[in-house]
């Protein structure tokens, strides 16, 4: 996997210290930027049932070029916990319950697969939505409008922003739709590195963008 690479030529780990030592140097009293997104939490939604690959590549891509963050990965295809797991093995067995009509079974098992990714919806600061238009999705559309509802940022990233659904046009700040990961990965680092209070960050955004100082730095 390439680095991610900002238009300044740096990555973007590099970038982050750059700006901290920056900060140190132009006070007269040394302090260090915090980065802002620092054990936040991020849902990663996207489709997995019609996925090949259930979904994981990309995310697996996300969580390895944005790991310099230290953000807390809310990943429905590696659960933080034993249940509603989606394993190959698990999905097997809902599509053979599902084409002998075993409704009671799959309801049984898919009660905590999705009860448990919108609990971890509900918990997250953030969101990432990968959509690909070409691909059905249904728990994806849900999570969305669930953490809208709660007034989260949801960053969204499809092949061409003419793809959005319409329906999405009413959802979703549009100014939050990539059509590159890479300007994706760009807007966090923004965020991560804003010389904003955290107050300003906050109306700024709609008080979308609500990020903890849990150190009290």
């Amino acid at each position: 996997m390439w680095p991610v690479v900002l238009r300044n030529g740096m990555d973007n780990a590099n970038h982050l210290q750059k700006v901290q030592r920056k900060a140190m140097t132009k006070t007269k009293t040394p302090s260090v930027i915090r980065n802002k997104l620092a054990d936040s939490r991020c849902y990663l939604a996207g489709a997995m049932e019609k996925k090949e690959d259930k979904g994981t590549e990309w995310r697996n891509d996300v969580k390895k070029n944005l790991q310099y963050l230290h953000v807390f990965w809310l990943d429905p295809t590696c659960k933080p916990c034993s249940m509603g797991q989606e394993t190959k093995a698990i999905h097997d067995k809902l599509e053979k319950d599902r084409i002998e009509l075993r409704d009671h079974a799959v309801k049984s098992t898919m009660r905590p697969v999705r009860r448990i990714d919108l609990r971890m919806v509900d918990i997250c600061d953030f969101m990432i939505v990968n959509v690909d238009i070409d691909v059905p999705t249904f728990g994806t559309h849900e999570e969305v409008l669930r953490a809208i509802s709660q007034n989260k940022p949801v960053l969204i990233h499809l092949d061409g922003k003419k793809q959005l659904p319409l329906w999405w046009y009413d959802v979703v700040e549009t100014s939050r739709v990539f059509t590159k990961w890479i300007d994706l990965y760009a807007y966090l680092n923004e965020i991560a590195t804003s010389k904003e209070t955290d107050e300003e960050l906050m109306r700024a955004s709609g008080y979308s963008w609500m990020l903890f100082d849990w150190m009290g730095e």
